[in-house]
């Protein structure tokens, strides 16, 4: 990030003071549009190469961002989790490219989940090996507002790539799940059953977060807490630890290269 949370900073000389957080939180939420432009229009090619041209006929094969962009989930929630955990924790999303998955055989729906995903993982490396001095002609300092953008799109990039492969739909995790189950029986029992899971508990995370980190929800925190602490809390703590150890991945790359 550009300066530390509460920090004031002028990004230009003589221009309005700025405090950090409003820096580092515009600073993500641009480069999660970007990103979910980028990982909107693989997954179009994807659907398109796999031989559906749904994509085509509604204007989603591009990699203009505004196509893929939702208010709610592009802006408005990834805002509110950088504002509730200080900036560590963020998690953009777009709108669904829209396909016919009855054009699309098993290993056609298997590259579709995999192809955002994956950009979404080789952009976030891409930007860690430009942070690192690994790119010819780029060489960054920390502070810098390039290293800034690089470092939350780094972030991002491996965030979203690994929480998408959370095994139960909608993600795309679950996708791949199906591809392994064996027979067609299984396969649409997972279409059901696997939705259901994954609705339930997209749900109750997200209630979980509330009633943790919003102090006026207290209410509702000692009816729910008994029961999604044991399922929930467990799964918290591994999402924790692997996004901490992914946001301060780039600085770690940055002076392990440097001092090697």
């Amino acid at each position: 990030m550009i300066a530390p949370w509460g920090t004031p900073v002028q990004l230009i000389p003589g221009g309005p003071t700025l405090d950090g957080q409003w820096i580092d939180i515009g600073l993500k939420l641009v480069m999660g549009w970007l990103l979910v432009g980028a990982t909107g229009f693989a997954r179009a090619m994807a659907i398109r190469a796999c031989g559906d041209p749904t994509p085509v006929l509604t204007g989603h094969l591009t990699a203009a961002p505004h196509r893929h962009h939702s208010l709610f989930s592009t802006w408005l929630i990834p805002a509110l989790f950088l504002h509730l955990f200080r900036g560590t924790f963020t998690w953009p999303n777009g709108v669904a490219i829209p396909h016919d998955p009855r054009r699309l055989s098993n290993t056609g729906r298997l590259l579709v989940a995999l192809s955002s995903p994956l950009t979404s993982a080789l952009l976030g490396l891409a930007a860690l090996g430009m942070i690192a001095g690994l790119v010819p002609g780029i060489d960054l300092m920390l502070g810098d507002p390039a290293f800034a953008a690089l470092q939350s799109l780094s972030f991002l990039g491996l965030v979203g790539g690994l929480l998408h492969l959370f095994p139960v739909p909608p993600y795309e995790g679950g996708e791949v799940v199906r591809f392994l189950l064996p027979g067609a029986f299984l396969k649409k029992a997972w279409d059901v059953v696997g939705r259901l899971f994954g609705l339930v508990l997209f749900v109750s995370f997200y209630l979980f977060l509330m009633v943790y980190f919003i102090p006026s929800l207290s209410w509702l925190s000692a009816a729910v807490r008994p029961h999604l602490e044991p399922i929930l809390v467990p799964l918290w703590r591994w999402i924790v630890m692997v996004i901490t150890g992914i946001a301060s991945l780039s600085e770690q790359v940055y002076w392990l290269v440097r001092e090697g």
